[in-house]
């Protein structure tokens, strides 16, 4: 029987903001040769030891965080969520921005595995997102319109994980729209999204 890989507890934020056309949400290209490499991915990464040591996060206790994530230790991925996407795009955000929505893990089948938590969140006022150069080489503002059909096109390489997010997002004209989907998910309940195996021809890690 084939050993099953851990899954690495992970972080992903997107965010989002008004624009010309639109919601719009902020897509970053990953190396070659990292995790989902050459695709266009919402910022994040994995729980690192710091994050794991923090205590508490700009507004979101260790019991809230447990609670909103129903899991034991719960504040290390607002924490991480927090930190990846300054890394990668320069942004600040409080933890108490985050929009916890989404809880995919990695199909057992894959070598590399994640259980990831996605939360959303509004770029802040008075701040610039921009690629950090070295775990996101490109990046772009795109409604979820777009970005869906230039993946069609095979204009944009995207991971089933995100197909999905930006389809939950299609109908929202607005940031404040996405952030009240996210609300209205995570009231209902947020399930489990755990794949036997990804789609035919999906980018995976």
């Amino acid at each position: 029987m084939t050993e099953i890989a851990p899954a690495r507890p992970s972080s992903t934020v997107v965010l989002v903001r008004d624009g010309d056309s639109g919601a719009e949400v902020f897509l970053g290209k990953r190396p070659s040769k990292a995790s989902f490499g050459s695709a266009y991915v919402f910022p994040g990464g994995v729980v690192d030891a710091d994050d794991q040591l923090r205590k508490e996060c700009s507004g979101v206790s260790a019991t809230e965080a447990d609670e909103t994530l129903g899991v034991e230790d719960g504040l290390q991925y607002f924490v991480a969520a927090r930190r990846e996407t300054e890394e990668e795009t320069g942004v600040t955000l409080r933890c108490e921005d985050l929009h916890y929505f989404s809880f995919w893990i990695t199909p057992d089948v894959l070598p590399k595995r994640y259980t990831t938590r996605f939360f959303v969140a509004k770029m802040p006022d008075g701040q610039q997102a921009v690629h950090c150069g070295v775990e996101l080489l490109e990046s772009t503002w795109i409604n979820a319109q777009h970005a869906l059909e230039r993946q069609k096109a095979g204009e944009l390489r995207l991971a089933p994980p995100t197909i999905h997010t930006l389809d939950l997002f299609l109908d929202c004209g607005t940031a404040d729209e996405v952030i009240a989907v996210a609300d209205a998910r995570r009231a209902r309940g947020v399930e489990v999204i755990h794949p036997e195996s990804p789609p035919p021809g999906a980018v995976t890690g």
